[in-house]
């Protein structure tokens, strides 16, 4: 999920469990890299592929580097914090019982309750 600066839900994908979060950055960052100024995640996307398509659209990385990261890249930590705005609004969706416990289990029943959710998130923030 890709919240804007308010924890709005922005952007939503969903991917079998065990794949990757970094997998799917690009593709949910794709159209906003034009009006984006920076992107705010945790240190599971910390790649130097993400972080050369951030820079190449003239994106900051408020990126903390793994560590064991051979690089260690710089963090802004004063808008690092500010990446709790996502999580509350991850916590805000699992309000929604079903969405926490994932009793969905076609994956098209459990997407249209994921937007119905965001949709509800959107006009109560």
């Amino acid at each position: 999920m890709v919240t804007d600066g308010v924890g709005k839900p922005y952007v939503l994908m969903i991917t079998k469990g065990q794949r990757a979060d970094i997998k799917m950055a690009e593709p949910c960052l794709a159209d906003l890299l034009s009006t984006a100024t920076h992107v705010i995640a945790d240190r599971g996307y910390d790649s130097d592929a993400l972080r050369k398509i951030l820079h190449d659209n003239g994106v900051e990385a408020v990126i903390p580097p793994r560590k064991n990261s051979t690089v260690q890249y710089a963090c802004n930590k004063e808008l690092y914090k500010l990446r709790n705005v996502v999580e509350r609004a991850f916590g805000r969706m699992k309000d929604w019982k079903a969405l926490a416990l994932r009793t969905y289990r076609c994956i098209d029943t459990f997407l249209s309750a994921v937007c119905l959710a965001a949709t509800v998130l959107w006009w109560i923030k």
